[in-house]
């Protein structure tokens, strides 16, 4: 697995996290991410913290890394994986700050103030980093139609993504509608059948399970 030896863009500090959610390297187009290909499923198995909830603000930040992160704070309406708490500071990696400077990774969602969304995270690494597991696979923005009706879309116009059967990387779906009950249905469902999928002795219990 070589090709995990040469991710090296700006978060290195957190390479350890980003490898567990699947990220591999940069891709060969200087604007666009590379990640493992999951489905959702997947997605779920891999995260440490999936919520859904809504974007109150964003505060660019120097993380101890010295790189430029940001902090979201998020009201969190339901936890579908994890500790659950009503309102959340998030801080993910890239930033920019009011004169523009900054850090765009290719690939990581950025999250913008009002937004509605599900987030499936990462472990927090080194000063509270998470990473959306698969990079933008997994962050899904909500939106809720006049009538009620509501959809998840996911944007990965900046991701490649590799295909464990055969190698290959290709660029993902740019834009993606999905229906939101029955997404959210196989987000609960993969969520209680790793609740009850048996453990070893190393297994990684959900956070705050058993207090």
């Amino acid at each position: 697995m070589s090709f995990l030896r040469t991710f090296t863009i700006a978060l290195a500090s957190a390479a350890a996290t980003l490898l567990l959610m699947g990220v591999l390297a940069p891709g060969e187009n200087s604007r666009a991410g590379t990640a493992l290909r999951l489905d959702l499923e997947q997605l779920v198995e891999r995260s440490d913290l999936i919520i859904e909830g809504r974007v109150l603000s964003a505060l660019p930040v120097l993380g101890e890394s010295g790189r430029p992160e940001t902090d979201y704070l998020l009201t969190v309406e339901r936890t579908l994986w994890g500790e659950h708490e009503g309102t959340r500071i998030l801080r993910l990696p890239g930033g920019l700050r009011p004169d523009g400077s900054g850090l765009v990774l290719p690939g990581m969602p950025r999250l913008s103030s009002g937004e509605d969304l599900v987030l499936l995270l990462s472990e927090a690494g080194r000063g509270g980093l998470r990473v959306p597991v698969g990079l933008a696979q997994g962050r899904f923005t909500r939106h809720t139609s006049l009538d009620g009706t509501r959809t998840l879309e996911r944007d990965q116009g900046q991701l490649s993504l590799l295909d464990p059967r055969t190698g290959r990387t290709r660029p993902a779906d740019a834009r993606s509608v999905l229906d939101y009950a029955e997404t959210m249905a196989r987000i609960e469902a993969a969520a209680n059948q790793r609740r009850a999928a048996p453990r070893g002795p190393g297994a990684v219990r959900e956070a705050g399970e058993g207090r």
